[in-house]
């Protein structure tokens, strides 16, 4: 994200950097808060100084019970539907279907990152290992199964894995854990630009539009056998915003830095940034009985735009008339949904097919979202694709080729509900670099992106079940800084 200088807050040539001093403010949600199903958290940031990129989100999660657990690849991101920055009637950034875009922005992380410093902060976890634990059936040296080098999760036993205590949610707000979310993740814009608080004839409001708590796995999941029961909320005396705000010393005698800075944003400042537009589109279940080729089509829209990149996530349908049984056992709502056949994808753009014929083959389909990022999509090879894992009789998991029969969170969910449920989508239309400046995307005319899904259908669950396909177009922005007013529009 490109940033201009009168925003640099590392210069040390003109003595800015030097005369630097970081103050935290610890600041509560807007009075009415509420952290229940549905329910929307909203804070004002300060007027007065430079916001720091390291501010972060504090809270604290209750279940209905102690053996509730947070999906385990979305962690406590499971909490959040959508995100929005705000000033005055103009919105800066919004994040929709956040949870989900960040539980597949996790692959992107280093397994160290995502299953060390993200299990702590926020209670994600799908590291995986070797398990040399010879036991009886198909379980031998070379099957895969949990990490439990890690910290966050144990063996509890010869064929369970349990979450360790202290990443458990419990119902006493003294003992359930507390989670972290920077600012930045929920903002990307604050990744490289510090927003002058200080100077802006307005405030900044963060609202956070949580999700539902209507079926398992979209907040919580449980363990045990327990059946699942709504209930799990964020408790609002326990949400906290923590900004660090760059403040300049006042020399005597001399310009003061914000006086300089406001100089310069008086004459307009434009920080380039980028931005989602998310559409939604509902693959109807196979009820026919039958292996069923679907092949989806769906108008991404953002004609006149500019587009760096699409994303793609595609979980099976939410079934509210099961509350109890819906979702996967181990990641809840929070995974896309491989075909045990096979899947496709191709994108159309200003009336041209971006591939030559749709891309066909999970290893194609794994290297074009490599390609979305500047780094690849880290993510273990079963739980990306059903290759080489699935008999030919009934299209079902082979029990020799399987991840491992032990299980995880007892009462036999098998780690196995992993497997195949990592399969996201992406397509790269950034030009080569990824740098963030003007143009650094492909330019879309007059017709909307068309995306083509293909997915074939078995007859048996999980596979006959709909999806909900989620899309996240990026697109540029400019947002304009000029005598306190900020306006924000297509680059």
């Amino acid at each position: 994200m490109s940033i201009p200088r009168a925003l640099r807050t590392d210069l040390q040539e003109d003595g800015a950097g030097q005369s630097q001093r970081i103050e935290t403010r610890t600041i509560r949600p807007l009075s009415g808060a509420n952290g229940g199903s549905q329910g929307r958290i909203e804070f004002t940031l300060p007027k007065q100084g430079i916001l720091d990129k390291n501010s972060y989100i504090k809270f604290k999660i209750t279940g209905p019970n102690v053996t509730s657990r947070l999906p385990i690849s979305a962690g406590a991101y499971s909490m959040i539907e959508t995100a929005t920055l705000r000033i005055a009637g103009t919105e800066i950034q919004t994040r929709r279907a956040f949870n989900h875009l960040t539980t597949l922005k996790q692959g992107y992380r280093t397994p160290h990152d995502r299953d060390n410093r993200q299990s702590k902060r926020v209670g994600c976890f799908t590291g995986t290992m070797v398990d040399g634990t010879l036991t009886t059936g198909t379980n031998k040296p070379g099957h895969w199964g949990v990490n439990t080098f890690s910290d966050w999760a144990y063996a509890a036993g010869a064929d369970n894995r349990e979450i360790s205590t202290g990443y458990r949610l419990t119902n006493d707000v003294t003992t359930t854990p507390e989670w972290i979310i920077d600012l930045a993740v929920l903002f990307p814009i604050l990744y490289s630009n510090n927003l002058p608080l200080g100077l802006l004839d307005n405030e900044i409001n963060i609202i956070l539009d949580l999700s539902e708590d209507l079926v398992k796995g979209q907040r919580s999941i449980e363990d045990g056998g327990v059946a699942w029961s709504a209930g799990t909320n964020i408790v609002n005396t326990e949400c906290t915003l923590h900004v660090d705000l760059i403040f300049y010393d006042d020399n005597i005698g001399e310009v003061t830095v914000m006086e300089r800075l406001a100089d310069e944003l008086n004459k307009g400042e434009q920080l380039v940034f980028t931005d989602d537009t998310y559409v939604n589109y509902n693959q109807p279940a196979n009820g026919s009985g039958n292996i069923l080729p679907v092949t989806n089509k769906i108008s991404l829209g953002c004609d006149n735009q500019i587009v760096r990149s699409v994303l793609i996530s595609t979980p099976r349908a939410i079934v509210y008339s099961d509350a109890a049984g819906s979702g996967n056992e181990l990641l809840g709502q929070y995974f896309s949904s491989g075909s045990r056949i096979e899947n496709s994808i191709q994108l159309t753009v200003n009336n041209n097919p971006v591939y030559p014929s749709p891309v066909v083959r999970d290893a194609e389909i794994w290297n074009e979202l490599c390609q979305v990022m500047p780094t690849k999509y880290k993510i273990n090879s079963a739980i990306y694709s059903h290759f080489s894992q699935v008999t030919t009789a009934g299209i079902d998991v082979a029990a020799t080729q399987r991840l491992t029969d032990k299980t995880f969170l007892g009462a036999g969910k098998a780690y196995t509900s992993l497997q195949g449920n990592g399969h996201y989508y992406g397509i790269n239309l950034s030009k080569p670099g990824h740098r963030n400046v003007v143009g650094a995307g492909t330019p879309i005319g007059r017709n909307p992106l068309l995306l083509e899904l293909s997915d074939t259908q078995t007859a048996a669950n999980p596979g006959a079940q709909g999806k909900t396909i989620h899309v996240w177009v990026t697109t540029e922005r400019l947002m304009t800084i000029m005598g306190g007013k900020v306006m924000v529009s297509g680059s």
